[in-house]
C-alpha cells in the first residue's frame, strides 16, 4: 500500500484556510500579510458613496413627483372633496344634507381630506398634496405586489420595472393620476384586496377578512369597483374552479367578493335611511355597436396617451421617447394576454391567480371605458387610471420571465434605452411650468374688497372658496324655472340659509363659458339690477348693496 504523503492529506489545506498556514515551497517568497482594515475600508466607502447617490436620486425623484402633482390646476370637483372633508371633520360623518354623484369617495378619499383639513385647514395646496400622498401609496403597494412571490434577481427587476412605469410618469399620466378625485383610491383598494386574497387561506382567514373590508370600502365609495375589483375576483374564481375542480379556495374568494357587495349595498341604504348623504345622477349610457367605430379613434388615443406614447405629426426626438412608451404598452398588453392564458390553461397557484386577476382588472377597465359614453371626452382619460396601475404591476410580475430568453447583449441595451426614455420624459415633466389657476386672482380680488359671500356657477364656486382659503364663500347656483336657485350638486342645502351677519352680495360667472344658466340676465331677473359690476379676466362679478339670500329661489331640482 502506498504511504499517503502530506500532499495527499486534505487536512493541512483545510487548516490553512483558517490559520493562514501555508505548506508551499520553502524557497518561495513569504506572502505579505493582509491588513483586514485596509481591505474593507474601500468597500465601505463604495457602499456609502452608492448610498448617498441613491439617497440623492430618491430625493430628486420625490421632488419631481411633487412638482408633477401641481401640474393639475384644480377645479370645483377637486375643491368639493376638500369641503366634504371639512364637513366630515366638523362632525358630519354621514355627510347629512349633501347630494353627491354615484362615486362619492365617502370611505376612501373623503376621510383623507378630513385628516388633512384637521391638520392644515382649508388651503389650496391640499388639492395637490393629498393626491400625491395617495399615489405614493399606489407606488409602494404596486412595487410590493409586483415582487410578491417573485424571489431573486427577477423579482427585483420586476419591482424596478413597476417603479419606472408608476413612478416616472409622462405628462398625460402625471396630470391624470396626480389629481383627485380620479378613482386612484378605488384602484389602490382593489389592488390591496387582490394581494390580501392571494395571501388568504384556511390557515390565514385574516386575508379574507382584509379583502372583504377593502372591497366593501371601495364598493361603497365608487361603483367603478364593481368592474375593476368585484368582477375580476368572481371571474378568476369561476375559471379556477372549473379548470381544477377544486372548489374550496375559489368559493372562499367568491364569497368574500359577494359578501363585500352585499355589505356595501347595506351600508349605502343604511346611510341614506339614517339621514346621511343622498346620491344623484348615474353612470353613463353604454355605447351601442353602431357607435363603436366612431369612438374608436378617441379610445385608442386615450389608451396611448396615458402611457405617454402619443406620436407627433412630424418626426422629432420626442417621437423616439413616445416609441419607447408605446413599446411598454405593447409589453403590458402581452403580459395581460399571457396572464389570462395561464389562468385558463395551467395548474393554478397563488401567483397565477394574482396575475390573472390583475389582467382581468386591467381588461375590465379598458373594456368598460370603451363601452361607456365617457370615451367621447378627452378629459375622461382618468377612467383608464386603474388599468394603467394594474398593467404596470402585472408587467413587473411577468415581464422579467417573459424576456428571460432574450440575449443579454440585446436585453441590457434595450433596458438602458427604456430607462433613459422614461427618465428624460419624467425630467421634462418635473421641469414643466406650473399652471396658474384663474380662480386665484379672483379670490384675492374678492378678499381685498370685503366681498366674502356670494353665489356663482358651479365651476366658479367651490374653487374660488378653496383658493381664498375659505375666506370667501361662493355657493353654487343654477337657473331654475323661477330664477336662480341652489345648485344641490356636490353641495349641501344647509349652506343656503339666510344669515343677517353674513349677507350674500355678489354673483360671479364666466360669460364666455356659461354654466347652469347663470348670467347677467338670470341674476338681474332674480335679484334685481346690480348696483355695480366688474370684469376680472374671464370672470364677470355682479355686486349688490343688499343681501341676496332672502331672494334666492328654493331648490326645485
Amino acid at each position: 500500500m502506498r504511504r499517503r504523503s502530506n500532499a495527499d492529506d486534505p487536512i493541512p489545506s483545510i487548516r490553512s484556510q483558517f490559520t493562514g498556514a501555508h505548506h508551499a515551497n520553502p524557497d518561495s517568497p513569504p506572502q505579505a500579510r493582509v491588513d483586514p482594515g485596509r481591505s474593507t475600508r474601500p468597500a465601505r466607502s463604495h457602499v456609502i458613496g452608492l448610498g448617498l447617490i441613491g439617497l440623492a436620486a430618491g430625493v430628486a425623484w420625490l421632488l419631481g413627483l411633487g412638482h408633477a402633482a401641481w401640474l393639475w390646476p384644480g377645479q370645483s370637483d377637486s375643491a368639493s372633496i376638500i369641503l366634504l372633508g371639512q364637513d366630515m371633520i366638523n362632525g358630519n360623518w354621514a355627510l347629512d344634507g349633501w347630494l353627491l354623484p354615484t362615486d362619492t369617495y365617502w370611505l376612501t378619499e373623503v376621510p383623507l381630506y378630513a385628516v388633512a383639513v384637521s391638520i392644515r385647514g382649508v388651503v389650496p395646496s391640499l388639492i395637490h398634496d393629498v393626491p400625491l400622498l395617495l399615489y405614493l401609496g399606489v407606488i409602494v403597494s404596486g412595487i410590493l405586489v409586483a415582487r410578491a412571490g417573485r424571489p431573486g434577481i427577477r423579482g427585483w427587476a420586476g419591482a424596478a420595472l413597476t417603479f419606472i412605469l408608476l413612478g416616472m410618469l409622462g405628462p398625460s399620466a402625471a396630470v391624470t393620476v396626480l389629481h383627485g378625485p380620479a378613482h386612484i383610491s378605488t384602484a389602490l383598494a382593489c389592488l390591496l384586496a387582490f394581494a390580501a386574497l392571494r395571501w388568504a387561506s384556511a390557515r390565514r382567514p385574516a386575508g379574507y377578512l382584509l379583502g372583504f373590508v377593502l372591497l366593501a370600502i371601495a364598493l361603497v365609495s365608487d361603483p367603478m369597483a364593481r368592474a375593476i375589483g368585484l368582477a375580476p375576483i368572481l371571474a378568476a374564481a369561476a375559471i379556477v374552479a372549473l379548470r381544477t375542480r377544486a372548489w374550496s379556495r375559489p368559493a372562499a374568494q367568491a364569497a368574500t367578493a359577494l359578501g363585500a357587495l352585499l355589505a356595501s349595498q347595506a351600508i349605502r341604504v343604511g346611510v341614506q335611511t339614517l339621514g346621511g348623504y343622498t346620491v344623484g345622477g348615474g353612470g353613463p349610457d353604454l355605447d351601442g355597436p353602431d357607435q363603436w367605430i366612431g369612438t374608436l379613434p378617441q379610445f385608442v388615443s386615450s389608451l396611448v396617451t396615458i402611457f405617454s406614447g402619443q406620436l407627433g405629426s412630424s418626426p422629432s426626438f420626442s417621437d423616439l421617447l413616445a416609441a419607447a412608451h408605446l413599446a411598454v404598452l405593447f409589453v403590458v398588453a402581452l403580459c395581460v394576454a399571457v396572464a389570462l392564458w395561464h389562468l385558463l390553461g395551467r395548474a393554478h397557484d397563488r401567483e397565477a391567480w394574482l396575475d390573472g386577476v390583475l389582467a382581468l382588472g386591467a381588461g375590465a377597465t379598458v373594456g368598460a371605458f370603451f363601452l361607456s359614453g365617457y370615451v367621447q371626452d378627452a378629459t375622461a382619460i382618468r377612467y383608464l387610471s386603474p388599468g394603467f396601475i394594474f398593467g404596470a404591476v402585472l408587467a413587473g410580475r411577468l415581464a422579467p420571465n417573459l424576456l428571460a430568453s432574450v440575449p443579454r447583449l440585446v436585453l441590457a441595451p434595450a433596458s438602458l434605452l427604456l430607462f433613459s426614455a422614461y427618465l428624460i420624459t419624467f425630467t421634462v415633466v418635473a421641469r414643466s411650468p406650473i399652471p396658474s389657476n384663474p380662480a386665484t386672482p379672483l379670490a384675492g380680488w374678492l378678499v381685498q374688497r370685503g366681498l366674502t359671500n356670494g353665489y356663482g356657477a358651479y365651476w366658479d364656486a367651490h374653487i374660488v372658496t378653496l383658493m381664498s382659503s375659505n375666506r370667501v364663500r361662493v355657493l353654487p347656483v343654477l337657473n331654475g324655472p323661477s330664477g336662480l336657485e341652489p345648485s344641490h350638486w356636490n353641495s349641501t342645502l344647509a349652506w343656503y340659509r339666510t344669515l343677517p351677519d353674513t349677507p350674500v352680495t355678489f354673483v360671479v360667472f364666466e360669460p364666455m363659458a356659461p354654466w347652469g344658466g347663470v348670467d347677467e340676465k338670470s341674476a338681474a331677473a332674480t335679484f334685481g339690477p346690480p348696483d355695480r359690476s366688474e370684469t376680472l379676466g374671464r370672470y364677470r362679478i355682479l355686486i349688490w348693496d343688499h343681501d341676496l339670500a332672502p331672494t334666492l329661489r328654493p331648490a326645485e331640482r
